[in-house]
């Protein structure tokens, strides 16, 4: 997966069509296997770096540190991501 994979999960979490725990494992997933691969955008780069950085502070049990996040804040801070990088959500 490259980094314009990474924020194609991040629209599929915006847009309801995958769920939190999903979207938090893929993530981890894609950032492992972009090593191969180098995006020529910096601005996605950067983008799939601050989406892998919101999943690594997704915890969807409620017995969450002060620092984790419930999946409606991962929402909020993916949307907010994309909107930094002027990536349309749709």
């Amino acid at each position: 997966m490259s980094s314009h994979d990474m924020i194609s999960l991040g629209k599929d979490l915006i847009n309801g069509k995958i769920d939190g725990l999903t979207f938090s494992e893929d993530i981890c997933v894609a950032r492992r296997d972009k090593t191969n691969s180098t995006p020529t955008d910096r601005n996605i780069l950067n983008c799939g770096e601050e989406l892998f950085m919101a999943a690594e502070t997704y915890n969807p049990n409620e017995d969450r540190e002060d620092y984790e996040i419930n999946e409606e804040q991962l929402k909020m801070q993916v949307s907010e991501i994309l909107n930094k990088y002027n990536i349309s959500t749709s």
